[in-house]
């Protein structure tokens, strides 16, 4: 499958779907999340953050393709009802926790994210799940040289 930096052509998201998925999702998101609200000057706990909210729009992506091929019987509907609900998500989850410097980016990042990465995923997924083709991932293990212990150049 080769990806694009376009994603592919979309229909119409299904308005009411999307609602019911946006509610269902802000509520996991709000019982599961730590405080989003962390002030400027502990930026170190941001990444912790970005981390959690970034596992739950790809865990929710997931969710969203198996819960919408049941509902939802055109495909490109169900990839434009995915992009809609991630795209409310991402204001909800992913917004918050961007650092400050990245604020006036805020739409450009969210465009790029979802109209070419996650809408890229999820072609990526739909064939692998229609497919079923899940192999095991080969990954080769990097080798870290460790570094030689300097010599001491004091006199014994």
């Amino acid at each position: 499958m080769a990806l694009s930096l376009a994603p592919n052509p979309v229909g119409v998201a299904d308005q009411n779907i999307v609602q019911k998925y946006i509610e269902e999702l802000k509520a996991k998101w709000a019982t599961e999340t730590i405080d989003p609200t962390i002030p400027w000057w502990k930026f170190w706990k941001q990444a912790k953050i970005t981390h959690q909210a970034t596992l739950f729009m790809l865990q929710s992506l997931d969710y969203l393709i198996l819960q919408l091929d049941k509902v939802i019987m055109d495909g490109k509907d169900k990839k434009a009802t995915v992009l809609a609900i991630l795209s409310e998500l991402f204001d909800t989850v992913i917004a918050p926790t961007l650092p400050t410097w990245s604020k006036p980016f805020v739409n450009s990042i969210k465009n790029y994210v979802i109209y070419t990465l996650l809408s890229n995923m999820i072609d990526l997924v739909v064939e692998k799940y229609h497919n079923l083709i899940w192999p095991e991932p080969v990954l080769t293990p990097v080798k870290i040289k460790a570094k030689a212990k300097p010599k001491s150049t004091r006199k014994k």
